[in-house]
């Protein structure tokens, strides 16, 4: 079980797509959050959001810029937590609502006439049509799925987004763990549906590593799929705690 009281913590959070040609995406940041107790099964976790963000190793440019904008207007996300690490609620779905909305403003009045930064907005928008789909949206967060990742429960999922290629997604099931040198270690084959004949297999392993409070020292999802006539792609998720 977790023990999130009076956590004040941060992690350097990584997402590395490679290529088949070679090339690769990289997306650096430094995720903060803060939790406490609030009844004997329950914790109050707040996620803080990114700084130091970077893209292939630079800051973001324009048009990344405006796209982070938006999404830290999110924060602070409060989150409903039991000691196992499912996310029960959001607290604050309000307060963010509104946040967004006023950012969302700002930025179309910065921007204005921009066909790009409307369409973002636009499909960004679906993520916040009521809390439900927010915290389902929120489940899929990279740096969320690691952290809270229901404490080696069987049946863990993860569905990958625009990967191996953009309007794609896989989704892997962890449900056997093992313990190797203090690293819990699950491995998955990709559940492939019948029509997806573009996507032809692939393989995930999960790791973490436990501080005392059993959150997250490390944790890591790599993930390598072959897709037809393209070649193999892989995607490295990783965090570190760092304070």
């Amino acid at each position: 079980m977790y023990d999130f009281s009076d956590i004040d913590a941060a992690y350097r959070f990584v997402s590395s797509v490679f290529f088949p040609d070679g090339s690769k995406s990289e997306l650096c940041k430094t995720e903060r959050l803060q939790g406490r107790r609030i009844d004997d099964k329950h914790y109050e976790i707040t996620l803080l959001g990114a700084t130091d963000v970077l893209l292939n190793g630079a800051p973001p440019d324009d048009f990344n810029e405006i796209m982070l904008m938006l999404g830290e207007s999110l924060y602070p996300i409060v989150l409903e937590v039991t000691e196992m690490g499912d996310i029960v609620k959001v607290c604050n779905f309000e307060d963010i609502e509104k946040r967004w909305k006023s950012s969302c403003s700002d930025i179309k009045n910065l921007c204005e006439n921009s066909f790009v930064v409307e369409q973002y907005i636009n499909s960004s928008s679906v993520n916040m049509r009521n809390k439900d789909v927010f915290l389902n949206t929120l489940k899929q967060n990279g740096f969320v799925r690691l952290f809270f990742n229901g404490y080696e429960q069987k049946d863990t999922e993860f569905i990958v987004s625009d990967f191996p290629m953009r309007k794609d997604k896989v989704l892997f099931s962890f449900d056997k763990w093992e313990l190797q040198d203090e690293e819990s270690i699950c491995r998955s084959q990709l559940e492939k549906p019948e029509e997806r004949v573009t996507i032809l297999g692939g393989d995930a392993v999960l790791k973490i590593k436990r501080t005392p409070k059993g959150i997250p020292r490390t944790a890591k999802f790599l993930a390598r799929v072959e897709k037809k006539e393209k070649g193999y792609f892989m995607k490295e998720t990783r965090i570190e705690l760092i304070s």
